[in-house]
């Protein structure tokens, strides 16, 4: 069966208006509720069909953002390593952004991890406590108490690294 094919699968059909619904029959891009709107798949799997993929990883697209979406990513990506170089990332902080947002992923919700980012960048050194605190009890819900008691370590690793470069004992 091609692609084309499963599209019209009701499975898909189904999938697809939950997604349109969930996402209030606009495009999450521009916001328009005028045109012909898509569900964008944000990554593709080989052997998958379309209403296999998690729902968090499909998006309510118009058409012109649907075809605009691979060329706005490849741009947005170039930004943010270069954003990232300008600010002495390593090859060691792009893993530690990456399993921490792997560690955040079963929350589902693209906001909720944004925001749980944003927390954990714009903490001031010494008080960790609530922002860490509020990632570990997401990070527990998620995974349990592996997790959790990685994310403590994490923290108190950040804390002792940061009175250390405060000059605290």
């Amino acid at each position: 069966m091609s692609y084309k094919d499963d599209l019209k699968d009701p499975r898909w059909q189904k999938k697809r208006l939950e997604i349109l619904e969930r996402d209030g029959w606009k495009c999450r891009g521009c916001g328009d509720k005028t045109t012909t709107l898509h569900v964008h798949h944000q990554y593709y799997q080989h052997g998958s069909k379309p209403w296999e993929y998690p729902s968090c990883t499909l998006i309510t697209l118009c058409e012109d953002c649907h075809e605009s979406e691979p060329e706005r990513i490849s741009e947005a990506v170039d930004d943010l390593k270069n954003n990232m170089a300008q600010c002495g990332f390593t090859s060691d902080d792009w893993l530690t952004l990456n399993q921490i947002i792997y560690a955040l992923s079963p929350l589902n919700n693209t906001r909720d991890i944004l925001e749980t980012l944003c927390m954990i960048i714009t903490h001031q050194p010494g008080q960790l406590t609530e922002p860490f605190d509020k990632l570990n009890k997401n990070i527990k819900k998620a995974f349990g108490k592996y997790y959790s008691a990685r994310s403590r370590m994490m923290s108190e690793e950040r804390l002792t690294r940061s009175k250390r470069m405060s000059g605290e004992s």
